[in-house]
Formats: structure tokens, C-alpha cells, sequence
């Protein structure tokens, strides 16, 4: 009675150990029931992409980021390694990979851009990288023409007080 009860407290364990290991890789991202794809894409800079973040494609979350990490060669670049987790996905060549922004809070992710040739990307292919202007940039470049305007009118601003306190100085005060 005492081996069966052993026996049976044994394979709860194992079960609940198989349990937790596979809740633990499907909350990593992994997926042991499909097939992934990777990709390698080669940045200057990622502007603080993370691993787990999205990969889209027209705006359908279609795999994740999986590993980033910086190039053997000691060149400063940096290596992102991307899973795409939807089977029908087929990348074409001079598809793009570009870094952008996903909230205001600085969230980055990697949308793909389809290239317009006939042939296909594998699994382990390098795709070509660009990167989009984060918020900030965006907003400065709005606001640049707007500053130069404000910056003139301050100059002209300047240029007639100067005029204004010559016209008033204290013997012109004196005779109003």
C-alpha cells in the first residue's frame, strides 16, 4: 500500500514539474507545438529595443524578438535575433526590418516590410535594417520651423526696444 502511495506522489510531482516548465517557456515566448522561424537583423543602434518585443507585420504581431546581442567582430553592432511565430508568413527578399515606436512611453518594436521580389527568405537569413525616428525626433523636427519663427520675432522684438528707449530717453520723458 506504502509503494503505491510513493508511486502515485511521484508521477503528481513530475507531472506538476512538466506543468510549470512548459507555463514558464510559453511565458519566455516559446512554443514547443510550432515551428518558429528566425532571422537576424544587423543595427547600429536599436534606440532600447528589448527581447520579448513585438514583430509585426502590417500591424499583426507575427513573432517576437527573441535575443539581442553585440557583434562577434567587436564592431559596435548590434545583432537582433527574431522568431516569427505565424506559419504563413513568408518574408521576400529586400524585406525590411525597422526598429519603431510603439507608445509614448518608449516601447520599441520591429515591423516588417515586405520587399517586392520573387524570391524568398529561410529560416536564418539576415534581413536588411532600418530604423524610425523615435517621438522626440519626430517633435523636434515639427517644432524646428516654429523655434526659427519664434527666434526672428525675438530679434525683432529686441531691435524695437531699442528703438522704444531712444525715442524715450530722459530728456524726450522730461518735455511729454
Amino acid at each position: 500500500m506504502k509503494k503505491s502511495r510513493y508511486i502515485i506522489i511521484g508521477i503528481i510531482v513530475f507531472i506538476t514539474i512538466l506543468i510549470m516548465t512548459w507555463r514558464i517557456n510559453f511565458l519566455k515566448g516559446k512554443n514547443f507545438f510550432r515551428k518558429e522561424i528566425s532571422y537576424y537583423i544587423v543595427y547600429d543602434q536599436i534606440n532600447l529595443l528589448e527581447e520579448a518585443g513585438p514583430v509585426t507585420l502590417n500591424g499583426l504581431q507575427v513573432g517576437i524578438v527573441k535575443d539581442i546581442y553585440l557583434h562577434p567582430d567587436n564592431s559596435g553592432k548590434i545583432i537582433v535575433k527574431i522568431y516569427i511565430t505565424n506559419n504563413k508568413v513568408i518574408l521576400h527578399e529586400r524585406s525590411l526590418a525597422r526598429i519603431y515606436s510603439l507608445d509614448l512611453m518608449g516601447s520599441r518594436g520591429i515591423e516588417l516590410i515586405q520587399g517586392n521580389t520573387a524570391t524568398m527568405h529561410i529560416s536564418g537569413d539576415t534581413l536588411t535594417a532600418a530604423m524610425e525616428g523615435d517621438l522626440v525626433d519626430k517633435v523636434s523636427a515639427e517644432i524646428l520651423p516654429v523655434k526659427r519663427k519664434a527666434e526672428s520675432l525675438m530679434a525683432s522684438i529686441d531691435s524695437v526696444m531699442a528703438v522704444i528707449q531712444y525715442v524715450f530717453d530722459d530728456e524726450n520723458r522730461k518735455n511729454i
